[in-house]
Formats: C-alpha cells, sequence, structure tokens
C-alpha cells in the first residue's frame, strides 16, 4: 500500500521580498503594540529605530491625525486633554505621553512630532502595524481617539471603518511621508493580536476590512507593500502555544519566529550575520553575575568590548554600551 503523506503545518509560499534592510538603514514602526515587539528586535539588532513615538495606536484615522499634527507643526486638539489621576492625558495619543500640566503635554507632544520628522526624513522603511478597523468616536468634542483613557463609556460611540475609509486614511499618511521623504519605503502589517474585548466574529470582520485595505493600497502604490506578519501566526504557527496566557497576545517565540522570517526575506547573507552577532551581545549586556567583582567577570567585559570595537567597524553604533562598561569595570578597580 502507499501511504499517504501527512501534513503538519502550511507555510506561506510565493512571498516576494522587494525591499531590503541593513545597517545603514533607519527604520520606524507606527501602529499597534506589535509594532513595539518588532521595534525591540529591530533595535537589539543595532539597526537605527523609532518605535510607535505617540504609543500604541491601533487605527490610522488618529496616527493620521498624528502624522499632520508633526508635518504642520500642530500643536494638540485643545479640546482633547483628559486629566486622570493627577495626570494630563490627550485622546489623540496613548497615555504613554502624559504630563503634570498642559503647558508640559504641549512641550513633550511637540518634542515627540520633532523627533519623528527628523528620523522620517532620514529613514529607509516605515512599518505601519494596523490592529483594528473598530474606533471610538467622541460624541461631543467629535473626534475619533487614539485612546479612550478609561472616560465613561457614554462619551463615545463604538463604530468600524469600511475598507474604503480605510484606505483613504492610510493612503493620506503614505502621501504625507513620501512629500518628506520620496526613497521612503512603506510597509504594512496587520497585527496578529486578537481583540478579543470586540468579540472574535467583530474581530475577524476587522482584520478583514484591514487587510483588504492594505492590499488596495499596495495596488496603488509601488513603494507601499505588504508584510505578512498576520498570516505568519494565523496561517503557519496556527497553534494557541505560539500565544501568551491570555491566548491573545503571541509569545515571544511567535514574535521571534516572525522576526526571524522579515530578516530572511529582506536582509542580505551579512546583515544576517551582523544581526545575529548583534542579538548575541545584547544576551551578553543583559547578563547579570553573582560575583560582579571576580577576575572571570573583568574578562567577560573585556572580551565583549572587544566584540563590540568589531562590529562598530561594520557600521554597528555601541558607543554607549563601551561607555557603560569601561564605567563598570572602572568602579571594579577601585
Amino acid at each position: 500500500t502507499i501511504l499517504r503523506r501527512l501534513r503538519f503545518r502550511t507555510t506561506l509560499s510565493s512571498y516576494q521580498a522587494n525591499w531590503q534592510i541593513d545597517h545603514s538603514s533607519s527604520v520606524c514602526l507606527l501602529g499597534s503594540c506589535f509594532a513595539t515587539s518588532i521595534g525591540e528586535k529591530f533595535a537589539k539588532a543595532k539597526i537605527k529605530t523609532l518605535s510607535n513615538p505617540w504609543g500604541t495606536i491601533y487605527h490610522p484615522t488618529p496616527l493620521l491625525s498624528l502624522v499632520k499634527s508633526a508635518i504642520n507643526n500642530d500643536p494638540p486638539n485643545k479640546n482633547g486633554y483628559v486629566k486622570s489621576n493627577g495626570r494630563i492625558l490627550h485622546y489623540g495619543t496613548h497615555s504613554d505621553i502624559h504630563a503634570h500640566t498642559q503647558l508640559e503635554f504641549v512641550e513633550r507632544f511637540t518634542s515627540v512630532n520633532v523627533h519623528f520628522i527628523a528620523h522620517i526624513r532620514q529613514s529607509q522603511c516605515l512599518f505601519i502595524t494596523l490592529g483594528t478597523a473598530w474606533h471610538f468616536y467622541h460624541t461631543d468634542l467629535d473626534l475619533v481617539v487614539s485612546n479612550c483613557h478609561k472616560q465613561p463609556n457614554n462619551q463615545f460611540e463604538r463604530r468600524i471603518s469600511s475598507t474604503n475609509a480605510l484606505e483613504a486614511d492610510i493612503g493620506e499618511i503614505v502621501n504625507l511621508l513620501q512629500k518628506i521623504n520620496p526613497s521612503l519605503q512603506i510597509i504594512l502589517t496587520v497585527s496578529p493580536v486578537r481583540h478579543e474585548r470586540d468579540g472574535l466574529i467583530a474581530n475577524n470582520r476587522s482584520k478583514a476590512h484591514l487587510i483588504a485595505a492594505c492590499h488596495e493600497i499596495c495596488e496603488s502604490w509601488d513603494s507601499v507593500h505588504y508584510f505578512p506578519a498576520y498570516e505568519l501566526l494565523i496561517d503557519d504557527l496556527r497553534d494557541y502555544r505560539y500565544y501568551d496566557d491570555d491566548l491573545v497576545h503571541p509569545s515571544s517565540q511567535a514574535v521571534h519566529y516572525i522576526w526571524q522570517y522579515l530578516v530572511k526575506h529582506h536582509t542580505l547573507p551579512t546583515t544576517q550575520d551582523l544581526i545575529s552577532s548583534a542579538e548575541r551581545i545584547s544576551k551578553d549586556l543583559s547578563h547579570r553575575t553573582i560575583q560582579p567583582e571576580s577576575e572571570q567577570h573583568r574578562t567577560f567585559l573585556l572580551k565583549l568590548i572587544d566584540k563590540m570595537n568589531k562590529l562598530q567597524e561594520n557600521g554597528l553604533d555601541y558607543e554607549e554600551e563601551i561607555s557603560m562598561i569601561k564605567l563598570r569595570l572602572g568602579n571594579l578597580s577601585t
């Protein structure tokens, strides 16, 4: 008899990579918490990275408002301030942006905007990770908010954006940023994080709108590309063991798998070797010894400096880390 060949997983095939990243690149990541997770991977790989300067933003409408404010150097909407637990927040940003006074908030908001524009001007790639097509509309302020900041539910209406509305917002973001940096490559991803509070049916409806909008944009712009983060978790890994305990967020193992896929398809072998070396150094830097004053630990630190110096010859920046270790070595000598 002929045994039927068993399949235990499906894999993504025929994925066309038409953009590349190396250590001369600068990248920016905007959007959901998944953008932050991948941004941390870029930072550990020692690629110049700016990740979610305004905090986590799940929907493209408030993200568009933030991009416009940065380009036009506009202050926050004067009607959008929220006071919560002694902090000043704003409906336009995540709670990561907060202050003690409105004036202090404006100063911090302006600083973030200036930093974002400066980074975009010299970036090769921008990742926009979309989390949900659902949004919250503040009925009194006539405003789609980035975050409700735990304010009373009766102030908001929960709505879902159509594919056309999402496409219009994303397209305007692309158009605005490419006027600043015409060579910018923009990579759209849909976050694999389940928005369980919406309900699984509503979550799937939301993701479908996002995916459709992304592909419409990619077909209209040569400089806009789709990266299959969503499909890698949902269709390739496809198992709850690749989720955190909440069964909503991808596990660290899943994030690393998606990161490895990105590196494999969007970097050259020489860059891949440098990334592997940088990741090993990141692990070494997080090492905590129980005998910090031992000769063995001193030797470990000296060898680590030597490794970082060699990587600096290939364009990786370790000045801050080397200075920190030299300070530790100096303290050991006193």
